[in-house]
């Protein structure tokens, strides 16, 4: 069994109470219109039932109908139902009325709602120090995974924003640690169960499935293996349907799209570079008010150029973009599997998405970060692209969603057309320069 530093679980520690700190600060300020969505949803499951949130019908704080796979509601439903037994617990000690304490009714619940992703932001640094003590030394192991753990993006995501963008990608995570160890059921499972939470990572599948293809003696075993993963997600589904197959076929149906339907939604991306729209935001007067943000001249994905549909434009040239990749993986075979290929390999494919598909939000490059900093453990010189991405990203961030009052907060520079538009030409600058060295460092099969 691999023991763990002291200096390792010290910075952990640290990093635990600086989040506690995070937390605790975000929520003297107004919550995310998710985390409304993720109370109302809790709270119907709670009172009715878990299908229930999916309808319109008990809907409250003028929130919508649960557009999430099942695991989002698992998780909301379970953090939900804690709150409630905290409550209750303290309800018996502290002998008040039930609702009279607003701490219970407005902020441990928002607490709770924190908890998978302190928990899973955790478990990717341990994870990540496990793969590369291994390989890197424990030095490396340390401050590769703490890379990932005290980035402000990670941070800004999990406490301050309460996102789960760290569970969807600690299980994909999970998945390829899974696969290294030969146990291809599990590493199936945990891919399955991050689609479960969301579907941002399915574009990793791939990567999986050919990896575990080429690694699998035996292709009955895979097919066992692909079949027990696919089972046991339909099996989840069964609180939700009785008929898993059909209930998956129409909420693909209805919400793999997403809501909005501009070719960038917030994510300052090629898209936004070639295009050009514009991010309005209004000052927020108080702590508990939103900030008006309007998105101006993004164009939908249905609208066509040349008598073609921009979203195909966008599908189409992310499949150009991988081509020389795919072509790499199948001359060098295993070689590509080597986890320092695998994770720089996995780092670009999140970052292509991001850049290129059509609909991104501004989030959707996190899967970047615990990938990339694993191949610059791994030995991989993508220091300086790191912190750049780290930097550019954090401003999208904060440009779509910032609960504080203004306070180190520009609104006339954020509002400039140009300010964003140098932010969006800042990442497709290094995302493009990332793709030709990692184009160089993945062709060198001896390198």
């Amino acid at each position: 069994m691999m023991r763990i530093s002291i200096r390792f679980l010290s910075l952990v520690f640290v990093g635990i109470f600086f989040r506690i700190f995070l937390i605790s600060y975000s929520l003297g300020y107004r919550e995310n219109t998710d985390i409304l969505r993720w109370k109302d949803w809790g709270r119907i499951s709670y009172l009715f039932s878990l299908k229930d949130t999916y309808k319109p019908d008990y809907l409250s704080f003028g929130t919508l109908p649960n557009n999430m796979p099942p695991g989002t509601l698992y998780i909301v439903s379970g953090m939900y139902r804690l709150n409630i037994l905290a409550s209750k617990f303290v309800l018996r000690f502290s002998h008040e009325d039930p609702g009279s304490n607003m701490f219970l009714n407005a902020t441990l619940p928002i607490i709770f709602l924190r908890i998978p992703s302190l928990f899973f932001d955790i478990l990717i640094a341990v994870l990540m120090y496990i793969i590369l003590k291994k390989e890197s030394g424990e030095k490396v192991a340390a401050t590769s995974s703490m890379l990932f753990f005290f980035n402000p993006i990670v941070l800004y995501n999990s406490s301050v924003w309460g996102q789960m963008d760290s569970v969807t990608t600690g299980l994909f995570l999970l998945a390829f640690v899974s696969f290294y160890k030969k146990h291809f059921t599990f590493a199936l499972l945990f891919a399955m169960f991050s689609f479960f939470v969301k579907l941002s990572l399915v574009f990793l599948l791939p990567i999986l499935i050919l990896g575990i293809f080429i690694s699998s003696k035996s292709l009955a075993a895979t097919l066992k293996s692909i079949a027990v993963s696919l089972v046991l997600t339909m099996a989840a589904i069964l609180p939700l349907s009785a008929s898993p197959l059909s209930w998956v076929w129409n909420f693909l149906l209805k919400n793999a799209t997403g809501e909005m339907q501009n070719i960038t939604a917030f994510a300052f991306n090629l898209w936004w570079f070639f295009f050009t729209p514009v991010l309005s935001i209004v000052s927020n007067q108080n702590v508990f008010e939103f900030s008006g943000i309007r998105l101006m001249g993004s164009p939908l994905v249905t609208q066509t150029f040349l008598g073609v549909p921009l979203w195909i434009y966008a599908v189409t040239l992310f499949i150009i973009s991988l081509l020389p990749f795919i072509h790499m993986w199948f001359s060098q075979k295993g070689k590509f599997l080597e986890p320092r290929k695998l994770f720089l390999f996995s780092a670009l494919v999140s970052l292509l998405v991001f850049l290129i598909l059509p609909q991104m939000h501004e989030r959707y490059m996190y899967p970047v970060f615990p990938f990339l900093a694993l191949a610059i453990g791994l030995g991989e010189p993508f220091l300086s692209e790191f912190f750049s991405l780290s930097v550019l990203h954090l401003m999208n961030l904060i440009f779509v969603w910032h609960p504080m009052k203004e306070l180190l907060l520009f609104y006339p520079v954020m509002n400039s057309s140009l300010v964003q538009w140098g932010i969006s030409a800042g990442i497709v600058s290094v995302s493009l320069f990332v793709y030709w060295k990692s184009y160089y460092r993945l062709n060198n099969p001896n390198d």
